[in-house]
């Protein structure tokens, strides 16, 4: 799962919450994180630790931030599912969560 934030979690369910906790490890899935922000909570970064996913850290008023973004994007596409990993992809309950952001 690739996961866009602004860098600050701030809308319930949060990603620590027990709840949300259970449906990351029911759906055994990976989280990539790119925040984009001049400051950025340590707990999104920790997710993506957490399920062996990358994280990229975005300053949007750094001079060359839409190279590194495109440089972001081209890493975390690099982790595309095969065929078989596709046909058991779990179904998450995308209204809870993508409040991720």
């Amino acid at each position: 799962m690739m996961l866009v934030s602004d860098g600050e979690e701030n809308t319930p369910p949060l990603v620590d919450s027990p709840e949300v906790q259970r449906e990351i490890e029911r759906c055994k899935i990976t989280i990539d994180s790119m925040l984009i922000s001049r400051t950025a909570d340590t707990v999104l970064i920790d997710l993506s630790a957490q399920t062996s996913g990358s994280s990229f850290y975005l300053n949007p008023q750094s001079p060359n931030w839409k190279d590194a973004l495109q440089a972001a994007i081209a890493e975390m596409s690099k982790a595309a599912l095969t065929p078989e990993e596709r046909s058991s992809v779990c179904q998450v309950n995308v209204q809870k969560i993508h409040r991720f952001y």
